[in-house]
């Protein structure tokens, strides 16, 4: 056994509330203030600003010889006391009640529209009929109830609330807030058990046309000979609220009633219909729209430019309403507190990118070094667009290659769907985007073949150079050129060196310089420049062993030399070729001269004491 304190709550808000036998509910709030029904067990009171109290299975704990005693303003009423003066007559709250009397002397029977009833007897009506309440003026008697409530939480539909006397002095009662189960608009009745009427009386057989407050039909009332009625909605009920489903209309209707000696008293009972508002539900379906784009469309199948609609991100059921005239309206948002993690190169310089967006949501940026990287644009025509402006390119993993696929699933940028039935109930949803973004890479490419480098032994020092020419395409992230040096066949060629014949051995390779070496001695020197031009230089330290002694002109190849040009982006993607360069050095070879006053064999290898190790005279 205990005391439990029952306040109103916030507007908006519901209490719940579980009792048990014995218990003691402190009221705090004027009973008169709350509408108050039974919904299923539970015994509810519902206050104007849409916040509620739920006794949670009231009836099912509670029976007539079992009920709760109510505190209210310090004077505690017995459950039968509560409910005959409390909520049957309003106006009879505890507060109005004289000080200094009881509870009994104040009630000493409850009272029930001006007629003497028991108080068992109102409390097994309350837990018979439960939303239903009729009093009768005099000693005439309650004879039947309507039964046939259904409590589905499903469409926008009427349903029967309350038959109210509204003729001959009768007063108000309870009322239901519900949803019928009926769908709009399919024809089905709902049906009523007949209303208990003073003995000979009936309501007036007949079809009344409902209407809701603007005019516009929404269904008929039919009331059978029996007293049997069937309400039937046709149209969704276009209410002034804007409250996304949480609240509740009443249409009232004035029923006649066709007494014993065929009087007919107009608009003798009052019916109230109501209506809880439907809403539109709209949902992230679960699939996801993924926008790819190339940093180099001309390599691959993507564009620089990706779209898709938005609709098929997302489920809508409008309701009963139905949408309102441009009812979906789309929008990106965008956390910025998330951060994106991409990083943009803009003039080789990395920067990180951030997201704005314009006031109307259709346009998000990603921003970095003040340059605009890539928009995400939401389109009149429902599509969502990724498109890459060209400004900068973004870093992706290094090395790893074109078409690299940088992907993004931001929970920072999202669609964002607003769905509006037709009185203005509103439902959100929102699905997130992914980006995929494809790395460029430079593209380096053989041009025409370059000429052969000559150099000839016969001078001293003696040097050739040919441009080599590649065909470069930095690509989107801009690029870096290095040329290299590789390959040649050192096992074919000997150098002489003061008279003595020396292998030669290459040294360099993959580096810019390659160098011919014999016996300590650099014999020749191959080299490339940061623009691609090769130069072979002899040393004159030695002389290649050319293999004919019969040509001093002979051309000797030094083979296998290439030259590679590689091209590395400023997110480390490479790309590479070589082209095959032709070295030949000719031969040096003694010179024969006459003299007049005598004959002299002289050997010049170019003001050399002999190259090839020779030096001879005759005279």
């Amino acid at each position: 056994m205990s005391k439990i304190a029952i306040a109103k709550p916030e507007a908006g808000k519901t209490l719940a509330v579980k009792c048990s036998e014995g218990d003691t509910l402190q009221i705090k709030f004027l009973p008169a203030d709350a509408r108050v029904y039974k919904e299923g067990g539970n015994l509810v009171f519902f206050f104007d600003d849409e916040s509620s109290i739920e006794l949670v299975d009231f009836y099912e704990t509670f029976g007539k010889d079992s009920m709760p005693e109510f505190e209210v303003e310090s004077q505690v009423f017995t459950g039968e006391e509560f409910f005959a003066g409390a909520i049957n007559s309003p106006r009879l709250a505890p507060s109005a009640l004289g000080g200094g009397r009881s509870a009994s002397e104040a009630m000493p029977v409850a009272v029930l529209h001006n007629r003497s009833l028991d108080a068992m007897d109102l409390i097994d009506g309350i837990n018979r009929i439960g939303p239903l309440d009729i009093g009768w003026e005099g000693e005439r008697p309650l004879e039947k109830t309507i039964e046939g409530f259904d409590l589905q939480d499903d469409d926008e539909t009427g349903s029967l609330l309350s038959i109210l006397p509204a003729g001959l002095g009768y007063t108000s009662g309870l009322g239901l807030s519900s949803r019928d189960d009926e769908t709009v608009g399919d024809g089905v009745s709902t049906s009523y058990g007949a209303v208990g009427l003073p003995a000979g009386a009936r309501l007036a057989a007949g079809v009344y046309s409902i209407e809701d407050k603007t005019g516009r039909t929404i269904g008929e009332l039919r009331v059978d000979a029996d007293g049997t009625m069937h309400f039937t909605q046709t149209e969704a009920y276009h209410g002034e609220w804007r409250d996304d489903g949480a609240g509740m209309d009443t249409i009232e209707q004035l029923l006649d009633v066709v007494l014993e000696d065929g009087t007919v008293l107009k608009g003798a009972v009052k019916v109230t219909i109501g209506v809880m508002d439907d809403v539109p539900v709209a949902a992230a379906d679960g699939s996801a729209i993924e926008l790819a784009v190339d940093e180099s469309p001309a390599e691959g199948a993507l564009e620089a430019v990706s779209s898709a609609k938005v609709s098929s991100l997302f489920t809508v059921d409008a309701g009963a309403d139905g949408l309102a005239e441009s009812g979906l309206q789309y929008s990106l948002v965008f956390d910025a507190s998330a951060g994106t993690g991409l990083v943009a190169l803009v003039g080789g310089v990395e920067h990180p990118v951030s997201l704005s967006a314009n006031q109307a949501g259709t346009v998000v940026a990603g921003m970095a070094g003040g340059k605009t990287i890539f928009t995400v644009t939401l389109n009149p025509d429902g599509t969502v667009a990724l498109k890459l402006t060209g400004a900068g390119s973004l870093r992706h993993p290094e090395g790893q290659g074109g078409d690299n696929a940088l992907a993004k699933a931001f929970a920072g940028i999202q669609v964002k769907l607003v769905a509006t039935d037709a009185d203005g109930d509103t439902s959100t949803a929102m699905s997130a985007l992914r980006l995929q973004f494809e790395d460029d890479a430079p593209i380096v490419s053989e041009g025409p073949e370059p000429g052969a480098i000559s150099v000839d032994e016969s001078s001293m020092a003696s040097a050739g150079s040919v441009q080599t020419k590649f065909g470069i395409a930095e690509g989107a992230d801009t690029a870096t050129v290095a040329y290299t040096l590789e390959g040649g066949e050192a096992a074919a060629l000997a150098a002489i060196v003061n008279g003595q014949e020396y292998a030669v051995t290459l040294s360099g390779q993959g580096t810019d310089t390659l160098t011919g070496s014999a016996n300590g001695q650099t014999i020749f020197v191959v080299a490339v420049d940061e623009n691609g031009l090769v130069t072979l230089k002899l040393t004159g330290e030695g002389s290649l062993k050319h293999p004919d002694g019969a040509s001093h002109d002979e051309a000797l190849a030094i083979a296998g030399v290439r030259v590679r040009c590689t091209a590395t982006d400023a997110d480390g993607d490479t790309s590479s070729a070589t082209m095959a360069l032709t070295l030949e050095v000719k031969d040096d070879g003694p010179s024969v001269a006459a003299a007049e006053s005598a004959a002299t064999v002289e050997i010049d290898e170019s003001a050399m004491t002999g190259k090839d190790g020779l030096a001879a005279t005759a005279g």
